[in-house]
């Protein structure tokens, strides 16, 4: 039976990396492999189908409060567990102190996965980035953009963030639940999910979205999530004076119903590793308008529509105001790498090929 330890770069919370990661574990076979966690910080409740897909978890300080006591912290969990590979997520060549820290005690498969096409820490990630390339064994990534972010032209292997479509399937009466529940019944509903930060984008959409109301009176606008640009949001909002036309739920664990009560979805990021919700909002057969910035890969049905985030504001609102039917494109999503059934097989298989090169040298 393998030993894996996963490890997380930011805390376990309503996250993107967080979800990709119970994704995928949830759906592997635990009868071949065991699977730990280290993260900075487990910020969600911790309730036994979350807690217990892990055998032990760990929790151990910032890594960029103190590089070397992190580092020391993680050879310990290593040299005490005997795993076999090590399974580091993240979005850039900061990755190396985990690389490191397992090449010193010759952890046989080292593998680093890349989530994201851009990083705050550019510099530092360009510093590490020789280093970086000599550490690990294997490099996961969520897209092309992701890999050649985190890899350049090194060879890695694409994991696709992989969803439980059946969660999402459209459901007229959780659709009108859910309106009445967030008193939307008559409205044109424009929604968003994600962490309130700079990637996402959210200012930009308020702005979009001061100009449909000029446009279509019933238009409503649903942004679901939190973060540390929350506060700037909100205050857009009230400047622009269309407080009573905008919904923030906060974070929230319904969000496959909450796609349910929407009526087009809008994605605006100013980059993305992939962006799952997108994949979350396909099924749930809604219109879904993203920025260019986000990687084609997620155009897996013809609910889909690219435009670049200097086009006219004009333009952004007449294509979010354009009317489609809500389609039912289940069949096309349950085929593709983005079922998670397809994509937490291909890292299994991934995790014991490797392991079986680490014999030859290989990997």
């Amino acid at each position: 039976m393998l030993k894996i330890l996963i490890v997380t770069t930011t805390p376990i919370n309503l996250n993107g990396i967080t979800n990709v990661i119970f994704n995928l574990i949830q759906n592997i076979d635990h009868k071949k492999m065991i699977f730990d966690l280290v993260t900075p910080k487990w910020l969600l409740d911790k309730s036994p189908e979350k807690i217990e897909i892990f055998r032990k978890v760990y929790e151990i300080p910032w890594r960029n409060k103190n590089p070397l006591a992190y580092i020391q912290q993680l050879k310990k969990i290593l040299k005490k567990n005997n795993y076999e590979i090590i399974h580091a997520n993240g979005n850039s060549s900061t990755l190396f102190l985990e690389m490191y820290a397992a090449s010193t005690i010759q952890i046989p498969v080292r593998i680093a996965h890349s989530h994201a096409s851009f990083s705050k820490h550019h510099l530092v990630h360009k510093l590490l980035k020789k280093k970086f390339n000599t550490m690990y064994t294997a490099a996961l990534a969520c897209s092309e953009a992701a890999g050649k972010w985190m890899f350049d032209n090194n060879c890695f292997e694409i994991i696709s963030n992989g969803i439980d479509i059946e969660k999402y399937r459209f459901s007229e009466s959780t659709r009108e639940e859910y309106r009445k529940k967030l008193k939307l019944e008559d409205k044109y509903v424009i929604g968003h999910v994600g962490y309130f930060a700079d990637p996402k984008n959210q200012k930009f959409l308020v702005e979009v979205f001061n100009e449909i109301i000029n446009i279509e009176e019933k238009a409503f606008l649903l942004l679901v999530g939190d973060g540390p640009q929350r506060k700037e949001v909100v205050n857009t909002i009230k400047n622009l004076g269309i407080t009573e036309k905008v919904l923030l739920t906060g974070d929230r664990n319904d969000v496959a119903n909450i796609l349910q009560a929407m009526d087009v979805f809008v994605f605006p990021s100013l980059y993305e590793g992939l962006g799952l919700v997108t994949i979350e909002s396909q099924a749930a057969g809604l219109k879904t308008i993203c920025s260019e910035n986000i990687p084609s890969e997620v155009k897996i049905t013809d609910l889909v529509e690219f435009l670049p985030l200097d086009a006219d504001i004009n333009i952004w609102a007449n294509r979010i105001l354009r009317k489609t039917k809500r389609k039912d494109e289940m069949e096309k999503i349950k085929s593709s790498e983005y079922n998670i059934k397809n994509s937490a097989k291909k890292l299994e298989l991934f995790y014991e090929n490797m392991y079986m090169k680490s014999f030859t040298g290989e990997t």
